[in-house]
């Protein structure tokens, strides 16, 4: 079982520590379970982006995780500023046997989502995840009522591994990934 926790780290002091209890100084507090908690899956590689749901700040937090035996993609709603995360929902579930993950997400300026992440799903042959494996990004509305709607599967890169994602600019999220031993990168526009 995993639970995928988080650890808040106030500026101006020490980072990276080890979790402190309550009390034990003033810059990190104890972590909360965000996932996982009384479910046996394999929680992980999580990507965090802020967007609004019909104005109200929203954080949806991208996992992968082992809910359908094989790696796919869910994800988590936070409004209240990552003290809970809540309607976890599918963003992307590889057909059987084939895996999705290594999620990275971020938001647009009109708070549209892009998830990008690796699927052997276009591997031919025996599975060789994660070693054979390319790139794909979803893309999603902002969230109403806590709901997702996510779009269809795109193919970014037909090989490639541990992709990152980042608004860049006012109007694109770089998309950038390993191939054969180098960085590629590419730009995606929200339609």
């Amino acid at each position: 079982m995993s639970i995928v926790l988080l650890t808040r780290i106030r500026s101006g002091g020490p980072s990276h520590d080890a979790p402190r209890q309550p009390g034990q100084g003033p810059h990190v507090v104890c972590p909360v379970a965000v996932t996982g908690a009384g479910e046996r899956l394999r929680d992980g590689m999580v990507g965090v982006a802020s967007t609004r749901d019909r104005g109200r700040d929203a954080l949806v937090m991208a996992l992968e995780t082992t809910r359908r035996g094989t790696f796919s993609i869910e994800c988590v709603v936070s409004y209240d500023d990552r003290a809970t995360f809540g309607s976890r929902q599918t963003v992307y579930a590889a057909s059987p046997g084939r895996n999705a993950g290594a999620p990275q997400i971020a938001s647009f300026p009109d708070g549209t989502l892009a998830v990008v992440f690796m699927t052997d799903e276009r591997v031919e042959g025996v599975p060789d995840w994660p070693r054979k494996a390319g790139i794909s990004v979803v893309f999603g509305a902002p969230p109403r009522h806590e709901n997702i709607k996510w779009g269809r599967k795109q193919i970014v890169s037909e090989m490639g591994a541990w992709p990152g994602a980042e608004r860049v600019g006012d109007g694109a999220v770089l998309v950038a990934y390993e191939h054969n031993g180098n960085v590629h990168g590419r730009l995606l526009f929200s339609a």
